[in-house]
């Protein structure tokens, strides 16, 4: 059934191809939470200092998990949104999408 959890996901993987996972543990917990908060908030942000139209765009490549439109959006940015671009090639490469979504304001 629809959503389905990352849990689960990766728990039918392992069952069907013999997957085995190894996971990194983080030494402490709250500052890390601290610093995904903050690093979001500063990418909203800066998303938010977008034209509005590149927003909904972004937005809509997102929910259409159209990675390649979402790339061609970020070439789109100037040289002075390097940071930005590197982040958010990063939500792409790592399959974060929802997580674009939610920085963009569209949940």
């Amino acid at each position: 059934c629809k959503p389905v959890t990352e849990a689960l996901l990766f728990e039918v993987m392992a069952q069907q191809i013999g997957v085995r996972y190894l996971y990194e543990e983080l030494t402490d917990g709250s500052e890390s939470g601290t610093n995904t908060e903050q690093l979001g908030e500063l990418l909203s942000a800066a998303i938010q200092g977008m034209p509005p139209d590149w927003i909904k765009q972004l937005q809509w490549a997102a929910r259409t998990l159209d990675e390649d439109l979402i790339l061609q959006l970020l070439e789109q940015l100037p040289a002075n949104q390097a940071a930005l671009v590197q982040a958010l090639r990063a939500l792409v490469n790592d399959f974060r999408l929802d997580r674009l979504i939610e920085l963009t304001g569209c949940d």
